[in-house]
């Protein structure tokens, strides 16, 4: 069933929380390494004309970093007030309707990856560019979320260019990990918000500490992958 949708103050918060996450917030460390590896990606990438489009589009808190397209939002329901369109796979857009895909913590949610993949390339214009992310170590939420390997994701963009990267060391993890859990106790037991910004604090100071010493170990496990696949020309 559709979820009801946020009241706007919440909405904002959410979305404010995602584009500029507090240290105090539990998932600081994986917020900040997922926002800066995509203004690195989309400041790689050279697109055609056309419109953006927001997969799954949630808040869409990465909007500002497209600034000059226009930006169409689809998600499952307007549970996050910001969706434009609501719909799933197939997409009910015309071929080669956007220059651009972004997909970002979601695909690894949805029945059918590989039918969704087919319909990012189906709805990408020629050049067009998948730029999607993915959680890689961090611990499951939900008992629907799938685990991809790198060559599990080269395999699902196969025909594509594509190139998959890792993000997020493993300080993110680190920190994701027990603050998910402290994050869900207080969602279960209201009282317990109180120390959020506490456990905060000392959860992303002790993550950019193992950062530092542990960056080998990031570059071999890191907590998130993001996969730049490119439509090649015909």
């Amino acid at each position: 069933m559709p979820r009801p949708r946020l009241p706007e103050h919440i909405v904002e918060r959410i979305r404010r929380e995602r584009y500029e996450p507090r240290f105090s917030q539990c998932d600081y460390l994986h917020l900040r390494d997922l926002r800066d590896a995509l203004v690195t990606a989309l400041a790689g990438i050279r697109l055609p004309s056309g419109p953006a489009l927001d997969l799954y589009c949630g808040t869409q808190p990465y909007q500002a970093m497209l600034p000059a397209r226009r930006i169409v939002g689809l998600d499952i329901d307007r549970h996050f007030g910001r969706t434009d369109v609501v719909g799933s796979v197939p997409m009910p857009f015309r071929d080669g309707a956007f220059a651009l895909v972004l997909c970002t913590q979601a695909l690894h949610l949805v029945d059918e990856p590989a039918t969704a993949v087919q319909e990012m390339r189906r709805v990408l214009g020629r050049g067009g560019c998948a730029v999607i992310t993915i959680p890689h170590v961090l611990r499951r939420e939900l008992a629907a979320e799938r685990k991809f390997s790198k060559q599990q994701l080269l395999a699902l963009f196969d025909g594509w260019d594509v190139e998959v990267t890792g993000f997020g060391g493993m300080g993110s993890v680190l920190a994701y990990l027990p603050g998910s859990i402290v994050n869900g106790a207080a969602r279960r037991w209201p009282v317990l918000r109180i120390v959020l910004p506490v456990v905060g604090n000392l959860l992303n100071t002790l993550g950019e500490l193992a950062d530092r010493l542990l960056t080998r170990m990031g570059r071999r496990w890191p907590a998130s992958w993001l996969v730049l696949a490119t439509v090649p020309p015909d």
